[in-house]
């Protein structure tokens, strides 16, 4: 089960940025060793989307690749032309890991606030 994890606050539409996400074991202090899985980071306007697959999704984001995957720290990174057209407001977000059994498991979940950004014209 997910564990209600901070919100991301003031994420500014159009920004790029890093989310880092720390997956531990569950001593919650042992870093999971992340060979061989997938972590997904999902941004939706619902808690509960309809849709079987994440087409209602505003961000879905996957990433397998980890600089030290024993260290347990998984990035994705959200750029300008994934962020630029989202409307501001409040949506949910959601971690889950893909384990290298194939295993899922949700580990954070919590809201995910767009504001509006002031410049648009970033050329």
């Amino acid at each position: 089960m997910a564990t209600t994890s901070q919100p991301i606050r003031d994420y500014i539409r159009g920004d790029s940025r890093v989310i880092n996400i720390q997956i531990n074991q569950s001593d919650g202090a042992t870093p999971f060793n992340l060979t061989g899985c997938e972590v997904f980071f999902t941004v939706n306007a619902s808690t509960n989307p309809t849709a079987d697959t994440d087409a209602s999704a505003v961000i879905a984001l996957k990433t397998s690749t980890f600089a030290t995957p024993t260290n347990g720290l998984a990035s994705v990174t959200i750029t300008n032309a994934i962020s630029q057209d989202i409307a501001p407001g409040t949506y949910y977000y959601d971690v889950q890991l893909k384990d290298s059994q194939g295993n899922i498991t949700s580990l954070h979940q919590n809201q995910f606030l767009v504001i509006a950004d002031i410049t648009r014209a970033v050329t």
